[in-house]
């Protein structure tokens, strides 16, 4: 990135079906995704994703913090960046095992590995882990960390409760977004990727209302 309005500028190109196996319909959805590009963007990134294929290095000297990293999703990522040269930051909440076991691949890939342990459910707690991670340049953030909590009809949702969903699933994720930005501004290059779940485009069935929204 050149700028920090390069920083800020919404990215929202998705992966190609070469790059990943994907059942027929998520390869329409992916048509779909990239058929809204102009020419040259899809160029642009046709370009970036066979760069990224030929580098297997490409993040070397880098460092990636990812969030509920774990299990799923955040712990493919964790190795995925680390086969690519990235230094991992593995943050986890209640499983810590995992989280070990996710550090082993990294370290097994040649890339170091720390591990971090917060539940982002709660404000206090996404400063806490804002405080262990400071100092460390951080060039990549997977906003990964994510969470149902608990099933609860309306009329069954507490204060509580709904406030946990969204600072675990939302707030969390702009907040440490919010600390990470500054130093990418300032070094005229970073990315930021915020996962969501497939919940919020098909309701996360009953009891899902916080967590879909």
């Amino acid at each position: 990135m050149s700028s920090g309005d390069d920083l800020l500028r919404p990215r929202t190109w998705t992966a190609d079906e070469s790059a990943l196996s994907l059942s027929p319909g998520k390869q329409a959805d992916v048509k779909d995704d990239l058929s809204t590009l102009d020419q040259t963007q899809r160029e642009d990134y046709m370009n970036e994703s066979k760069s990224g294929e030929e580098q297997p290095d490409c993040f070397k000297h880098k460092t990636a913090l990812v969030t509920g990293a774990s299990g799923g999703i955040g712990a493919a990522t964790a190795v995925a960046l680390a086969a690519k040269g990235a230094s991992v930051l593995v943050h986890y909440n209640s499983n810590e095992a995992g989280a070990r076991e996710v550090q082993s691949k990294v370290q097994t890939c040649g890339s170091d590995c720390e591990l971090f342990q917060s539940d982002l459910s709660s404000i206090e707690n996404v400063h806490s882990l804002l405080r262990q991670v400071q100092g460390r340049q951080i060039d990549i953030l997977i906003n990964n960390a994510g969470s149902l909590i608990q099933r609860a009809r309306v009329g069954e949702m507490t204060e509580d409760l709904w406030e946990r969903v969204f600072m675990l699933n939302m707030t969390s994720a702009f907040f440490i977004a919010k600390a990470v930005l500054p130093g990418m501004v300032e070094r005229g290059s970073g990315v930021i990727v915020n996962l969501s779940s497939v919940a919020a485009r098909f309701g996360g069935g009953l009891g899902a209302l916080a967590y879909a929204s």
